[in-house]
């Protein structure tokens, strides 16, 4: 029996190209849908777009000769092609003087000042109807919803935001905007679907405003999940993962204490952005810790665990915080090819029993942790006290 995967998909702007070549490396492995289905994509921000292409190439591509993961895949190529800064305007202007502000400001020498709400409002109505038409060129929302009728067998999307009016978290099902719907069962498809919960998830304020969905007003999900990974125990035990995947953006661990102004701004960002994702994944492990003592009941609950895709720590800090919003065509196509030998070392570690799983909490004593070397894994300078897989040679089976 193929394992289950969810693959859970943190947020980063342009650094999320990243996580098109780690999806499109697995979406063409010979083991997917093999050796492992993925029954759920999760995502944030440009996690969130990810997840969505993918999700949307699965839903509507079994009838396509290279497969549905072979359509996932184009799309995701195709979109982020799309996103290059190619035009020579561009490319020489607009994203070079965007990369550049946002380095002064980062540094210090340039100050967040209000621009006239006009000019604020116009930017952001710009940016979000090209992401709007960059989304609508490659996906059929209708088309979309005829598939989730006929397709059971789908992964379910999850995307992260939250409300700025309320400060409630909110995770959007199956690209469905209202609030409420939850895929409880595999035949349970949403009423009506919409890029709208996507836009949601990347409304990075005040590049993006608010997308307004009903009475609520959403932003990017970095402030809530990063991504959602908690409500995938939330339906029944068949449909639940018996791995979860992290493509993880943002470093965890640096050298020394930062001291210059934009690395202090820069080091900010990544524990906001991993605060909210280890939150996430401290549930599934909690949930795991009690399987093991026998507080909850196998029959109702199944071990998770949890191993990690990482974006190498050189490519991560190129140019700062600055580096998100880069849409250099140079840039992006690293990112996506990091993402690629990422993903294929994973998965020979995977196949060969070497990947070091999560399996419970850490237990609350001083430890030192391994860093994020410049390729994307994990040096040991130390041993964790968190539980880990206790049979490795079986990492790979269900």
């Amino acid at each position: 029996m193929a394992t289950k995967v969810a693959i859970a998909c943190q947020g980063g702007g342009s650094q999320t190209a990243f996580t098109a070549g780690v999806l499109r490396t697995i979406l063409g492995d010979s083991g997917f849908d093999q050796d492992y289905e993925v029954v759920a994509l999760s995502g944030t921000s440009g996690g969130a777009i990810c997840c969505f292409l993918a999700w949307y190439g699965l839903l509507t591509g079994r009838s396509d000769t290279g497969g549905r993961g072979a359509r996932a895949a184009a799309l995701l190529q195709a979109f982020w092609e799309d996103n290059e800064a190619h035009d020579w305007w561009d490319a020489w202007f607009v994203n070079p003087s965007v990369v550049a502000l946002q380095e002064l400001h980062d540094a210090g020498w340039v100050a967040q000042t209000p621009m006239p709400r006009w000019i604020a409002d116009a930017v952001s109505a710009s940016v979000k109807d090209n992401l709007r038409r960059l989304l609508e060129r490659r996906v059929d929302m209708q088309a979309a919803l005829d598939a989730l009728h006929d397709d059971p067998d789908h992964p379910t999307l999850l995307v992260g935001a939250v409300d700025v009016l309320t400060g409630e978290f909110a995770v959007f099902e199956e690209a469905c905007p209202d609030l409420g719907y939850r895929r409880q069962e595999p035949h349970h498809p949403p009423k009506s679907v919409s890029l709208d919960p996507i836009l949601a998830s990347a409304s990075v304020p005040p590049l993006m405003r608010g997308q307004v969905i009903g009475t609520g007003c959403y932003w990017d999900g970095l402030f809530a999940h990063n991504p959602p990974i908690r409500t995938l125990v939330d339906r029944q035990v068949s449909m639940r993962p018996d791995e979860i995947w992290v493509i993880q953006i943002d470093p965890e661990d640096i050298p020394s204490e930062p001291t210059a102004p934009a690395a202090i701004v820069d080091r900010r960002f990544e524990l906001s952005s991993n605060l909210s994702l280890n939150a996430e994944l401290h549930w599934i492990k909690q949930i795991n810790q009690w399987i093991h003592k026998k507080i909850l009941s196998p029959a109702d609950f199944k071990t998770i665990k949890i191993g990690h895709i990482r974006l190498g720590a050189d490519l991560a800090r190129e140019d700062g915080l600055a580096s998100k919003v880069n849409r250099s065509p140079a840039y992006l196509r690293a990112l996506t090819e990091e993402g690629e030998r990422s993903t294929a070392r994973f998965l020979r570690e995977r196949a060969g029993g070497e990947v070091e799983w999560d399996i419970e909490p850490e237990a609350h004593q001083p430890r030192v942790s391994g860093r994020t070397t410049p390729d994307g894994s994990r040096s040991s300078r130390g041993t964790s006290p968190t539980r880990r897989d206790p049979s490795p040679s079986r990492a790979g089976r269900s």
